[in-house]
């Protein structure tokens, strides 16, 4: 899993706010739909980037289309029609929430693990007189991987992360060296 994509759905879970402050302030009698459009919009991104839990949010925009809600005459029942119907859109956007935030915690407890021995590895090179934070990330990963002292912590941060994450981190831990 690409640190990219994780953050494609980041960005998406950052719009449940304004979508849920609708709903707070009554501003949208549509809020189930707006609930089926954010889902239909997060399966298609897991879709695109083959990522398994695309099924397990196919199944809970499913269950949101397909809720009906029972009638306030039924023993045990609460609510209008419209406020269950709305109940279940929040559980579902939740489940969904929840869904991708488990999906995503290895890579972003990875991420956090390696960032202080990126850090600190670049801070080295830096003293050293071998690293400026003008440097590019492929001039960054050239040093780190010519330098016996510091070949160590950079295997085990692509060993931890992968490859292409290991550049995604470097490229951004580069610009905080400091001068």
């Amino acid at each position: 899993m690409l640190i990219p994509v994780m953050e494609q759905f980041d960005a998406r879970l950052l719009e449940l706010p304004r979508l849920l402050r609708g709903l707070e302030h009554r501003t949208t009698a549509g809020f189930p739909a707006d609930a089926v459009q954010w889902l239909t919009g997060v399966c298609e991104l897991a879709e695109q980037n083959h990522l398994q839990m695309a099924s397990d949010l196919a199944l809970v925009r499913a269950d949101l289309l397909l809720f009906t809600p029972r009638a306030a005459t039924e023993p045990g029942v609460t609510g209008s029609k419209r406020q269950q119907t709305e109940q279940f859109a929040v559980q579902c956007l939740t489940r969904a929430h929840d869904l991708i935030l488990a999906c995503f915690a290895p890579l972003r407890q990875a991420y956090q693990e390696c960032e202080p021995a990126c850090r600190q590895a670049l801070a080295v090179a830096a003293v050293q007189g071998k690293l400026t934070a003008q440097d590019t990330a492929e001039q960054a990963t050239a040093c780190l991987r010519s330098d016996a002292s510091l070949l160590p912590v950079w295997t085990q941060i692509i060993g931890r992360l992968g490859a292409a994450n290991a550049e995604v981190l470097l490229d951004r831990m580069i610009a905080q060296i400091e001068r």
